[in-house]
């Protein structure tokens, strides 16, 4: 099998780039940031905590912008305008902005902009998923060195983030838990998910694998291959989790693509079906129950869960939604399973469109 990322290199990662520049404060000396890359797990991650570092979550609506596909440079230049109310400073999140594929004299204003009148109070955060190196709106932030691509993790970086997952996953339950990690458990993490494989997962997959092995495992306890190895035999869940975490945040791009790649691996559409109508009714559970004020093991009962790993981690997509988006969501899914079986659309298209649409 080819492996990817898996010698030894001298060169920092993104993630340590980004990372050590928060915490010697040279990050406070860039006024744009660009964040892209493979792994769109650390690029939110590090767009959270760049959020955070300035805003006063007081005044979060005020001093935070997230501006999404912009059509134009001025949509963004005009928001670059407006000064902190009550922060440090102010941000604005240009998710997925076209110029860096459009021709130079498109964005000509932003670049000159941010290379030489960027505001002090202000920051600049880029998102993307890809960019083109050669573009006059990249070579503009690259200049001020604050281009950062969130790469693949060569083995020794993904061990140590797996096992930095894992303690804090466990240690939600278990204080004062001082077990090491057992590093035959992150080896099998890693060989089951195919992360180092040319065809591998990314960073979410294995995120939502660890949720389900430390589900599995039990509360507080500490996973074993065993537990590894039982878990990854269900991938197809690990998937569905990967999807719900897609279509949760409107990145629908990514769960059409999960969408596909379950289909290729031979899974079948009504199976599919079944899991995610399962556990948008679990969230739909969980959204009444904790209006009712339910406690965690009441929870569990009611729902027919053995952990509260699965339903926390649920409880998390649920609260992107009321309760009625909920309902509407599962009516659509069973109205989806009519459809295919009635013939009244193609299997593959009917649930394409049905993601399409959460």
């Amino acid at each position: 099998m080819a492996y990817k990322n898996d010698k030894k290199t001298n060169k920092p990662l993104g993630f340590e780039l980004i990372r050590d520049a928060m915490s010697s404060n040279t990050v406070d000396n860039f006024g744009v940031i660009l964040l892209f890359g493979r792994e769109q797990l650390l690029v939110k991650m590090y767009q959270d905590r760049i959020i955070n570092r300035y805003v006063n979550p007081a005044v979060r609506d005020f001093d935070l912008e997230i501006i999404e596909e912009p059509s134009s440079a001025d949509t963004i230049l005009n928001a670059l305008e407006m000064l902190p109310m009550m922060s440090p400073k102010r941000v604005v999140v240009v998710d997925h902005f076209k110029g860096f594929d459009a021709a130079k004299d498109t964005v000509a204003s932003l670049t000159d902009y941010i290379s030489k009148s960027m505001n002090p109070s202000t920051v600049l955060i880029f998102v993307q998923d890809e960019v083109k190196k050669t573009s006059a709106l990249y070579k503009a932030i690259q200049k001020l060195g604050s281009a950062f691509e969130m790469e693949s993790l060569p083995r020794p970086a993904l061990q140590n983030w797996i096992s930095g997952k894992l303690e804090e996953t466990i240690r939600k339950y278990v204080a004062d838990d001082s077990r090491q990690m057992d590093q035959s458990v992150i080896n099998a993490i890693i060989e089951r998910s195919g992360y180092l494989s040319d065809a591998g997962s990314d960073l979410y997959e294995i995120d939502n694998i660890i949720d389900i092995i430390c589900a599995y495992a039990g509360q507080g306890k500490m996973p074993t291959v065993s537990d590894v190895e039982a878990c990854t035999d269900t991938i197809t869940e690990v998937i569905i989790w990967d999807l719900l975490d897609a279509v949760s945040i409107g990145n629908k791009e990514r769960g059409l693509y999960m969408l596909e790649t379950m289909l290729l691996q031979g899974e079948s559409i009504f199976g599919l079906l079944a899991l995610l109508i399962g556990q948008f009714e679990i969230m739909m559970g969980v959204k009444e129950m904790q209006a009712l004020r339910y406690t965690d093991q009441q929870m569990l009962k009611a729902l027919n869960q053995k952990s509260m790993f699965r339903v926390n981690k649920l409880a998390g997509y649920a609260r992107k939604y009321d309760l009625k988006q909920l309902m509407d969501l599962v009516s659509m899914l069973y109205t989806v399973d009519k459809h295919i079986k009635t013939g009244v659309y193609p299997e593959t298209l009917a649930l394409t469109m049905c993601i399409a649409s959460m």
